[in-house]
């Protein structure tokens, strides 16, 4: 019986075991998305490969488990499945940005000039965790404003823009979204203008997210100027953001 077998130890193996069976997920995933129970299964299998692989180490099997993310969200949209079947989807989300999102932040830092130099692993984050934060959105259907977008998958939807809030802010606050095809919109500006005129739905967990966002995201405007890291540069940019919406906020309110 070993008794110094650590956690490397322990992944090694069931990572092996992970790129052997990953064609056999991706066609399920391909195939099944349709069904809100395979959704839900596929939600808690990508989980687990993300907290396996949560020192980024093995960036390949990263991307392969958003890829099957994102092929679940493009399926279930073409199939126009109601918005509530992307909610195990959205908690993946959530758990990548949470677990990932410091990494991908030093990319978006050093695409302003900020912070320390970005390496590869960095910028592969990067892309996933923006091409993930892009579909979060269209699911919810944010950059069409209000009237449009899918309320039962808008906490979900906010939910995620906390986690880029604690995690990559920068990231958030630089992300641009296609409307249609060929105008973009600022998806932290979309993000805001819907949290802001969500406050007044009659739907309780959509006021209740739109509130902890728009709390995250003040939180974040009042960063002191002071420090010199990553986040000051963060807050900068957010406050400009922020204070545009200030005003039209107290007047929802009101």
């Amino acid at each position: 019986k070993q008794t110094n077998v650590g956690p490397e130890q322990v992944k090694a193996p069931l990572l092996s075991l992970l790129h052997r069976v990953w064609p056999c997920i991706t066609h399920i995933a391909k195939q099944f998305s349709s069904h809100e129970i395979v959704i839900s299964s596929l939600n808690e299998f990508l989980l687990i490969v993300i907290s396996l692989n949560d020192d980024a180490k093995d960036v390949s099997l990263l991307l392969e488990a958003c890829e099957i993310a994102v092929s679940i969200i493009d399926a279930a949209t073409a199939q126009q499945k109601k918005s509530t079947a992307f909610i195990p989807i959205m908690e993946f989300v959530e758990e990548t940005v949470d677990i990932f999102g410091h990494q991908a932040e030093v990319h978006a830092a050093s695409l302003q000039s900020v912070g320390t130099p970005s390496t590869e692993m960095a910028q592969n984050l990067h892309m996933i965790i923006e091409n993930l934060v892009r579909k979060t959105f269209g699911i919810a259907r944010v950059s069409s404003g209000i009237t449009d977008a899918n309320m039962d998958s808008l906490p979900g939807t906010f939910s995620v823009c906390r986690a880029c809030i604690r995690r990559c802010p920068l990231l958030l606050v630089n992300l641009n979204l296609a409307v249609d095809g060929t105008n973009v919109q600022n998806a932290f500006a979309a993000s805001l203008n819907v949290a802001m005129l969500s406050v007044t739905s009659r739907e309780v967990d959509v006021v209740r997210a739109a509130f902890l966002y728009l709390n995250d995201t003040f939180l974040l405007a009042a960063v002191s100027v002071q420090t010199e890291d990553i986040r000051h540069s963060s807050a900068i940019k957010c406050t400009e953001a922020v204070n545009l919406f200030r005003v039209k906020l107290v007047s929802v309110l009101i």
